[in-house]
């Protein structure tokens, strides 16, 4: 009897090990720049999806290239675009919306679910910071937001981000953030092999974002599912 164990990589692995120093124009969008990563180390490119909003001017400092991605698609998020995941596909690499599968599956063979509630990392009031005019200037909030401090008390975010400009992208950007109790939930199912990370999928009739999947081989397999609401999966985009 002989055993071998192998262990496999995507061409994604190129991005998430190698680091370089870049700089990035500005007014690209993340969908153009993910295609200058992916020309740069070789990797092919599938569907990427139009992100939309025009990034600032960035100097990439001694970083992965997958981590310049992440950079690019949380800025997105900040200046209130959708949420995207970068993807490698039988096509290549690809950009997809989060939540954006088009065959959403209902879970109903579910096996176990454990349910966790917390207020670690709970956002209630948020303040969004513009821009010093020197380094002498006190730097002046465009915007404070607050959501159910009576219930849970006031738990303060700080904002401070150069490319917010205005009061309307200073409160798009804070009322995304704001969340009270999170809540997180475990489900084991019977394996339904094509769902990933990223995917919307239904259970007991509320829709939710699927944030870590694990497949286990089988007959019949299993997953291993971590799901959170939306709002909750843009506030920890965001950081």
């Amino acid at each position: 009897m002989k055993r071998l164990s192998i262990t496999a990589y995507e061409k994604t692995i190129y991005l998430a090990k190698s680091e370089d120093e870049l700089l990035m124009p500005k007014d690209q969008t993340a969908s153009e720049r993910l295609q200058i990563y992916a020309k740069q180390w070789g990797i092919s490119v599938g569907n990427v999806v139009n992100t939309k909003e025009k990034l600032a001017r960035s100097i990439k400092r001694s970083q992965t290239i997958l981590s310049m991605i992440m950079e690019d698609l949380k800025e997105t998020v900040k200046k209130g675009g959708g949420m995207f995941k970068p993807r490698m596909t039988i096509r290549g690499l690809e950009l997809v919306k989060v939540g954006g599968n088009a065959a959403v599956w209902e879970l109903e063979a579910i096996q176990e679910v454990t349910q966790s509630r917390t207020l670690e990392g709970a956002v209630t009031r948020v303040k969004v910071m513009g821009s010093q005019t020197s380094e002498y200037s006190e730097p002046k909030s465009l915007a404070i937001m607050s959501k159910d401090t009576e219930k849970f008390g006031t738990l303060q975010k700080i904002i401070s981000d150069s490319n917010i400009k205005t009061i309307e992208q200073a409160e798009a950007a804070g009322k995304k953030i704001l969340l009270g109790l999170q809540e997180t939930l475990s489900v084991t199912a019977l394996d339904i092999n094509t769902i990933r990370a990223g995917d919307k999928v239904r259970m007991n009739g509320q829709e939710l974002i699927v944030t870590r999947v694990r497949h286990q081989l089988g007959s019949p397999g299993r997953m291993e599912l971590e799901l959170a609401t939306e709002a909750k999966v843009r506030r920890d985009f965001l950081g």
